[in-house]
């Protein structure tokens, strides 16, 4: 039944030509590697990090991408395994980065 499903799925992004879906979708296997969209829009685009939002670019090569934001909007949520105190330094040198958008 698994099997029959994603056979399914394959098929009927491969035919499509729009496909709707987060940015954590277009990194699967079974969508970028049977889909090629002629243009991709991305909503949203302030919210994920830098890294989130390669995929849309290293998997797919549409004829034009639209990134959406709100000036707004939030920006990317970052989960560190570091509590910092107040006035605690960081010890990731690269952290003040990570929470920067694409957008920013």
């Amino acid at each position: 039944m698994r099997t029959s499903l994603r056979q399914l799925m394959i098929c009927t992004i491969q035919k499509a030509t729009i496909l709707c879906c987060s940015l954590t979708n277009t990194a699967v296997p079974h969508v970028y590697e049977n889909f090629d969209p002629e243009f991709m829009v991305i909503d949203e685009a302030a919210r994920p990090t830098e890294p989130e939002i390669w995929t849309a670019f290293a998997h797919y090569a549409p004829v034009g991408r639209l990134l959406i934001a709100g000036t707004r909007q939030l920006g990317p949520h970052v989960h560190s395994q570091f509590t910092l105190k107040k006035g605690e330094e960081n010890p990731n040198g690269f952290a003040s980065q990570q929470g920067l958008s694409l957008m920013a």
